[in-house]
């Protein structure tokens, strides 16, 4: 469907993706936080290089993860400002025709 050179912005709907991502970021860190304390009792009983690998293995995950939030968190912001700056040109613009 061809738009003419048309951009159609709703406001709502970047705040709503905004919410989403923040949904999303508290989402993964809770899942991570609860297989941490899940697997927590088990990895303990564990000796050695068994133990060590699983630690080696979970710090990735969690430097992983860490930079997955960074970056969902750096999107959320920019959309976030984006709805910011559409509603004030929205204003601006309307400003011109009072």
């Amino acid at each position: 469907m061809a738009n003419d050179g048309v951009l159609l912005v709703n406001f709502e709907s970047l705040r709503g993706a905004g919410a989403n991502i923040a949904k999303a970021i508290s989402s993964l860190q809770q899942q991570l936080s609860d297989l941490e304390r899940d697997s927590k009792r088990l990895v303990e009983s564990w000796d050695g290089e068994a133990q060590a690998a699983y630690y080696a293995r979970q710090e990735v995950w969690r430097s992983s993860a860490n930079d997955l939030t960074n970056i969902l968190q750096n999107i959320k912001s920019a959309v976030d400002q984006s709805a910011d700056d559409y509603v004030n040109t929205e204003k601006q613009a309307t400003a011109r025709f009072q």
